[in-house]
């Protein structure tokens, strides 16, 4: 089964999500305003991967007259989606695979903006460029794309490093967020199994910025890091 069909490995997700991800919160706001703010009234926003819908909603919070067109390659994501903004006009929601680039029935150059949240390193890295371009074409002229995601470090060393500092940052919060207790070495192999499990591949922001500008995107820029999380945008 893929893991993202298992309702208690989204179950577990969705839980922890705060609680693992420095500043979600944040960076969520952030991504929206950067998707709205220099958008026109009813922009047209894709949210790529939107999973339950947060960043969805954050959209929707800053711009309420914003139309979003939100995927999932999980069924059981978008079934928390469908309840959750069940009724409403602003959101049309498809389930896809990311992996295929975007869906062929979005017209080239009709996005306001296109954003993501956590979600393009579980892409395989052969199909991230193609993806990119997909985004791009998309885009209008001068609109942007605007991703929040995990990063690895560039050097391994410095990469094993940043991990065993993020455990240590999130045995705390484990414990008084999500009622856990488990020693450094316990958590640290949750985690690293929870990763196998979800299979995370994430690239470095070098090679992020790399592939956006093979991809045709004019500029990019490193907005926002923290630990190994980071949100870059880049402009068509």
């Amino acid at each position: 089964m893929n893991i993202w069909e298992d309702r208690k490995a989204v179950e577990q997700y969705k839980r922890e999500a705060d609680v693992a991800i420095p500043d979600r919160r944040e960076i969520l706001s952030i991504i929206s305003r950067l998707a709205t703010d220099d958008a026109p009234e009813s922009p047209m926003i894709a949210d790529l991967g939107g999973g339950f819908g947060d960043l969805t909603a954050a959209i929707l919070e800053h711009r309420p007259m914003a139309n979003v067109e939100l995927i999932d390659l999980s069924k059981e994501m978008m079934r928390l989606s469908r309840s959750r903004f069940k009724g409403d006009p602003r959101v049309r929601m498809e389930v896809h695979d990311l992996n295929l680039g975007l869906p062929d029935a979005w017209d080239d150059g009709s996005f306001d903006s296109i954003a993501s949240c956590q979600v393009l390193h579980y892409i395989e890295p052969e199909n991230r460029v193609r993806l990119y371009k997909d985004i791009w074409s998309k885009l209008k002229d001068g609109a942007m794309f605007i991703n929040g995601d995990l990063f690895k470090c560039d050097s391994p060393a410095i990469d094993r490093w940043e991990f065993d500092d993020r455990i240590r940052w999130l045995m705390p919060r484990m414990r008084s967020d999500a009622g856990e207790g488990m020693t450094f070495e316990e958590l640290k192999a949750s985690r690293l199994e929870f990763r196998k499990r979800m299979g995370e591949k994430p690239g470095t922001v070098w090679q992020l910025n790399e592939d956006l500008r093979r991809a045709g995107f004019r500029h990019v820029d490193l907005l926002w890091k923290k630990q190994c999380f980071a949100i870059l945008a880049a402009i068509k």
